[in-house]
């Protein structure tokens, strides 16, 4: 599945062509890809209507090239967390740990 959906990146022709690429995919399960994963981006695409949205997005605990684990964090445009998600491949929401959220910080600080 896609990690970016394309109609996000619709503002460019150049930013809409680039989510079809090798690196914005990840083997995802029908069941994560057209289930939740799919109903919490029409969230998000839906609440960048009237902000503007920064968005981390990855895989992550690969085992056999597939991710164990899917993951979107979502901030305002001043980098206040908005919401953060993880599933597995069988649409179970993993708890998002400090550890993590240390991990995301140390990129967002690399971002600004």
């Amino acid at each position: 599945g896609h990690l970016v959906p394309a109609e996000d990146l619709a503002y460019s022709k150049q930013a809409l062509e680039s989510t079809f690429r090798w690196w914005n995919c990840v083997p995802q399960k029908v069941k994560l890809n057209r289930g939740i994963w799919r109903t919490n981006e029409i969230k998000i695409h839906k609440l960048s209507y009237n902000k503007k949205l920064n968005i981390i997005v990855g895989a992550c605990d690969y085992q056999n090239a597939i991710p164990k684990y899917c993951f979107k964090a979502v901030y305002d445009e001043h980098w206040n967390e908005i919401c953060i998600f993880i599933y597995d491949q069988n649409c179970n929401k993993i708890n998002v740990t400090d550890s993590f959220k240390r991990q995301l910080n140390n990129i967002i600080h690399q971002l600004r």
